[in-house]
């Protein structure tokens, strides 16, 4: 409740630049609002970036990026709360599949690489770094840098995705490339996942 001089105000959840506060000041209500929304977007999205050839990687991508902006819209005051949830972290899959044009059997480490996209729980902690060092000189750079690290150890480390990680050993050598765009055919062949007999 909030009371402004005789008159007191009732409410459980307000929004407030986009973001929802709910009266126990936790992450729940603006996390599963930034899920919701961006479940809407990435839905609405499908439609338009089906397997279809003509849409190159790079353009699904840019595309993509809409559904990833509003899950990290206000995240650095929310991120304990929105790194654990799991629904995000599916989301960020079905995403980096619809980029990648990928099969549904896909592993969310093998697609967010040949996709090139991070996986959110980077992305997010790159926000809250870069959010703890507000007024730094090339904060971004320096977060970037650590987390990418940290996706290449989590990379080397991970039991998913073997067929892809002996072809893609190295993810800033891949995912900072100027040239070359995956498609259906190559994704099927970077992953292992396809319509082909072992």
């Amino acid at each position: 409740m909030i009371t402004v001089e005789e008159v007191t105000i009732d409410w459980r959840e307000v929004k407030h630049l986009g973001v929802m506060i709910d009266d126990r000041l936790n992450s729940n209500s603006r996390v599963d609002y930034a899920y919701e929304k961006a479940t809407k977007a990435i839905t609405a999205l499908t439609r338009i970036i089906s397997n279809n050839p003509a849409i190159s990687s790079s353009k699904r991508r840019l595309l993509a990026s809409v559904s990833t902006s509003i899950l990290r819209y206000g995240a650095p005051d929310s991120a304990a709360g929105v790194i654990t949830r799991r629904n995000l972290t599916r989301l960020n899959r079905l995403m980096a599949m619809r980029v990648a044009s990928a099969y549904r059997t896909i592993t969310m480490d093998a697609v967010c690489v040949i996709a090139g996209m991070d996986p959110i729980n980077i992305l997010l902690e790159e926000d809250c770094e870069c959010y703890r060092r507000r007024g730094t000189a090339g904060a971004r750079v320096i977060a970037k840098a650590d987390l990418t690290r940290k996706w290449q150890l989590t990379w080397d480390s991970s039991s998913k995705g073997t067929c892809t990680y002996r072809l893609i050993p190295n993810l800033s050598l891949w995912v900072d490339r100027k040239h070359g765009e995956v498609n259906f055919f190559l994704t099927q062949f970077l992953s292992g996942h396809g319509c082909f007999r072992k």
